[in-house]
C-alpha cells in the first residue's frame, strides 16, 4: 500500500509539529540571542539582498551581536539539495523550484513599477502605455527567480519594447538609470529602496502585469535534524519574517515573538 500525496503532505506536517513540540519538551537551556554565536545560511536573490539584509543585519547587530550570516544566491546553487542537506537555513524570495518538502510562509506581494531618472520624459503622474513602449528599455533576465513571467507578458505586446540592455540581476539597475534614458520594469519594493539614492522616479506600471507575478516567500526544510537545530531555526525564521513582513515595533519582538516558547541551545 502506497500513500497519497495528500498523506505525505500531512506527514511532513505532523512531523514537524512532532518535532518542535519534542524540542520544547526535551530542551532544557533557552535559546539566548543576545550570546548565541550560531551561524545561519540564507538563500536569497539580489532583490533579497539590497531589499532585505539591510534590515535583518541592523536587527542582528543590537540584538543578537554573536550571531553571523551568511548568503547565498538561490540560482548560484541546487536550492532544493542544499536545503534538504541542510547547507541552507532558509530561503527568501520568488521560490517556483520549492515545492513538497518545504514550509513557505507569503511575505508579502506586490507590482511591478516602470523606474527612470529624475526629469526623464516619462516623469509624470501616469505613463500610457504607447508611452511606455516608445522608451528605450534595459531588460533584467534574472534567471531561475520567477522573474521571467513579467517579461513574457510585456513581450507578448505589440509593438515590443526597445530593449537596449539586458542584464542578469537587478544589482546595477539603480546606477544604469541614474546615467542613462532607460527605462526600468522592477518590483516595487525595490524601486522604493533605489530610488532617493540614485535619484530616481517610479510610477504605476501602464501595462497589467497581476499582483502574484511578485510574491516574496520565505521557506525553510520540514525539519528532519535534532531538536535543538530545529528550534534554533524556527526563531530565525521567524525573526525574518517579521522583520520583512512589518515594522517590529520593538528590536527584542524580532527574536523574541513565537507562537509559543520554545527551548534550545
Amino acid at each position: 500500500m502506497q500513500p497519497t500525496p495528500f498523506a505525505d503532505q500531512l506527514a511532513e506536517s505532523i512531523g514537524y509539529a512532532l518535532g518542535m513540540i519534542h524540542g520544547a519538551i526535551n530542551v532544557k537551556n533557552s535559546f539566548d540571542p543576545a550570546t548565541s554565536k550560531r551561524s545561519f545560511s540564507v538563500g536569497m536573490t539580489d532583490i533579497g539582498e539590497i531589499y532585505f539584509l539591510p534590515r535583518l543585519m541592523e536587527k542582528i547587530q543590537k540584538v543578537a551581536p554573536s550571531v553571523s550570516i551568511s548568503t547565498v544566491r538561490n540560482t548560484a546553487v541546487n536550492l532544493k539539495d542544499s536545503m534538504e542537506a541542510g547547507h541552507i537555513d532558509l530561503a527568501i524570495g520568488l521560490l517556483p523550484q520549492l515545492k513538497a518538502g518545504f514550509f513557505q510562509r507569503r511575505l508579502f506581494m506586490q507590482q511591478y513599477v516602470c523606474m527612470f531618472k529624475k526629469g526623464h520624459r516619462l516623469d509624470k503622474r501616469k505613463i500610457l502605455p504607447s508611452d511606455f513602449f516608445s522608451a528605450d528599455h534595459v531588460a533584467i533576465v534574472s534567471t531561475g527567480t520567477g522573474h521571467g513571467e513579467v517579461d513574457e507578458i510585456l513581450d507578448s505586446y505589440s509593438p515590443q519594447r526597445k530593449v537596449k540592455l539586458t542584464v542578469p540581476h537587478f544589482v546595477a539597475v539603480g546606477h544604469i538609470l541614474q546615467s542613462t534614458d532607460l527605462v526600468a520594469t522592477v518590483p516595487e519594493r525595490l524601486a522604493e529602496k533605489m530610488a532617493k539614492p540614485f535619484d530616481l522616479k517610479y510610477v504605476a506600471h501602464p501595462i497589467k502585469l497581476p499582483a502574484d507575478c511578485y510574491q516574496s516567500v520565505l521557506a525553510c526544510q520540514v525539519p528532519q535534524g535534532p531538536c535543538q537545530s530545529v528550534v534554533t531555526r524556527s526563531y530565525f525564521r521567524h525573526a525574518c519574517r517579521r522583520i520583512v513582513s512589518r515594522p517590529c515595533q520593538t528590536l527584542n519582538a524580532c527574536f523574541f515573538s513565537t507562537p509559543a516558547r520554545l527551548h534550545t541551545n
